[in-house]
């Protein structure tokens, strides 16, 4: 993808002002970039990629990743960010977590045909162990939306790898 990324740039450089070429090039280079894009999370979910963990300051990092909402959601769509005042910061993958609040984001907005709230929430917690063992001092990252909820053959698979409900050309429903 890369070798076409570079391609589509020295032949945009190459070709004036011719718009229909030009117009192709964008296309092919915009397709590339999703690819990589869809590579990248691909990646991800195989664990061929390595998480790089980091400590986060989980205020900023909303407050950044709101950022990048804002523009992607439908003005008819309610962005509520809660949080307690002094939630501890966390050890994670920055764009693992992004790419994840990101795409639920997004899965919620496709939801919300006619509009509605999505709320992402942090808040501290200390687990005991159960359900899941899980123990200690932990940040709960919730999304929650008023979209149209999942049927029950959604909810069955939802956890199998690369299963979406998009189709083709509407987004990866990673």
């Amino acid at each position: 993808l890369t070798a076409i990324l570079g391609a589509c740039e020295l032949a945009s450089r190459s070709i004036g002002d011719e718009e229909r070429v030009r117009r192709m090039l964008d296309g092919i280079r915009n397709s590339a970039q999703r690819g990589a894009g869809l590579t990248k999370q691909l990646l991800a979910f195989a664990r061929a990629q390595p998480l790089e963990m980091k400590t986060i300051d989980v205020r900023a990092f909303l407050a950044d990743v709101t950022t990048l909402l804002r523009p992607s959601i439908r003005s008819n769509i309610e962005l509520v960010i809660e949080m307690s005042d002094h939630v501890w910061n966390i050890e994670a993958d920055p764009g693992a977590l992004e790419l994840v609040l990101l795409n639920l984001a997004f899965n919620a907005r496709d939801a919300m045909k006619d509009g509605g709230r999505l709320k992402i929430s942090a808040v501290n917690e200390l687990l005991k162990g159960k359900p899941d063992g899980l123990r200690g001092e932990h940040v709960a990252l919730r999304v929650a939306d008023t979209g149209e909820g999942m049927t029950r053959e959604t909810m069955e698979r939802v956890f199998e790898p690369f299963f979406t409900t998009k189709n083709f050309g509407d987004g990866t429903g990673l």
